[in-house]
């Protein structure tokens, strides 16, 4: 049988997009026996746990390997030290035990190939050493693009430099190398020669059907509502330029010129959120209900009882980020409004699924939009979107595609 050994330091129970979407991808490829190899332990990015995909995994996956590592690489995660090891990211301090596990406990020759799945873009830096010193057969997975991150923060351009440096490197080295979108594919591949472009592949996200249970024991706000009210809901973290700003005006606005509309709406965010989020959010309470962290499974509850799901994106020309919380979204089949660039990879899904799209920074188009979709889905009583697109992001299919490209 084929066997792959997928090599992430995202993994459940670790929350993080990554932990859920290497889940569901690896974890449905069928005719394959496949084991996980990451961290025993919750460093800075990963502090948070959500044990609902445990069951999940322990089903679709042979073996899970967990390395434990010092706590003194806890510690300096946890300080300004870890700045002295952002080239990559600060992950790299455990790259070495992960190294040193492989050499000690595993017949890679086992293996038909060897996945490493970023973010974090460390992990990346395990399978070229391992490239140089058994020739593996290596497949790198890139969640979102490495020097090319509009929002990665740059030091007096060293940090860029010496990124695209170590992209260069691993890009050259990999045998096989998948990103999210045909966009982002073509952004990182412009910098490189047709050799590169002829190895490289989109794959989108996915989402698992079987994963959108209904469960009575989860807390759910609309049944503290009236039976009238229209919810909208955001699930997920604001962070940077991506943020509730022009949102919240937008409700402002709906508020003081169409007082019977604000009666009849709700907005709320769910998810883990920086203290300065949390103090906007406080602020804006009257407008935007924040109900903090959820689960996983109960996320993905949440948006089947909803009525409109939003993405909100930076306000940037053009964005080739697929976020993962738009295939979660289209799991759950409901109408989504998009506050995100009119140029890009979440505005293309979105219009193709049937949604609405409108500039992040365009106060009015969103205000206008928001009660657009409330007239017309409150009429409606239901807001699915177009089902014949949703195949493509099925797990079952997307598994197909990447088994076909490893294999």
């Amino acid at each position: 049988m084929k066997k792959i050994l997928l090599i992430t330091y995202a993994f459940p129970p670790y929350a993080t997009p990554e932990s859920y979407l290497c889940s569901k991808l690896i974890g449905n490829l069928e005719g394959v026996s496949k084991d996980v190899l990451t961290l025993n332990f919750p460093i800075e990015g990963l502090n948070d746990l959500d044990p609902s995909l445990d069951e999940y995994v322990r089903v679709k996956f042979n073996k899970i390997f967990r390395v434990k590592v010092p706590k003194i690489i806890n510690f300096l995660s946890k300080t300004g030290l870890k700045n002295l090891f952002r080239f990559p990211d600060y992950f790299k301090l455990a790259n070495k035990y992960l190294i040193n596990f492989i050499n000690s406990e595993l017949n890679l020759d086992e293996y038909t190939h060897i996945i490493t799945w970023s973010q974090f873009h460390s992990v990346h830096l395990v399978g070229l050493d391992l490239k140089k010193k058994y020739n593996i057969n290596w497949v790198t997975y890139f969640s979102d693009p490495w020097s090319d991150n509009p929002f990665q923060k740059s030091f007096l351009g060293l940090e860029r430099y010496l990124n695209k440096k170590i992209e260069n490197e691993v890009i050259n080295n990999s045998d096989k190398i998948i990103y999210t979108s045909e966009e982002t594919r073509k952004l990182v591949n412009k910098k490189y020669d047709f050799s590169v472009d002829t190895k490289s592949y989109s794959i989108p996200h996915c989402f698992d059907k079987n994963l959108y249970v209904f469960n009575r024991t989860i807390y759910d706000t609309k049944n503290s509502y009236p039976e009238d009210v229209f919810i909208f809901r955001y699930i997920g973290k604001f962070y940077g330029r991506r943020n509730p700003n022009t949102l919240s005006k937008a409700i402002k606005k709906i508020k003081k010129n169409r007082p019977e509309i604000f009666k009849k709406i709700v907005f709320e965010v769910y998810g883990q959120q920086n203290l300065y989020i949390k103090f906007k959010l406080f602020i804006l309470k009257d407008l935007i209900k924040y109900f903090g962290p959820i689960s996983y499974l109960s996320s993905l509850n949440l948006m089947k009882t909803s009525d409109c799901l939003l993405i909100i994106d930076a306000p940037f020309s053009n964005s080739v980020f697929f976020p993962s919380k738009l295939v979660d979204y289209m799991g759950a089949n409901k109408f989504v409004l998009g506050i995100t660039p009119l140029k890009g990879t979440a505005s293309d899904i979105i219009k193709e699924m049937g949604g609405i799209v409108v500039d992040p920074n365009n106060i009015e188009a969103i205000y206008n939009s928001i009660i657009k979709i409330y007239n017309n889905l409150n009429k409606k009583k239901e807001s699915k979107n177009n089902e014949s697109y949703l195949n493509i992001h099925s797990s079952v299919d997307v598994s197909k595609k990447l088994y076909k490209i490893l294999f």
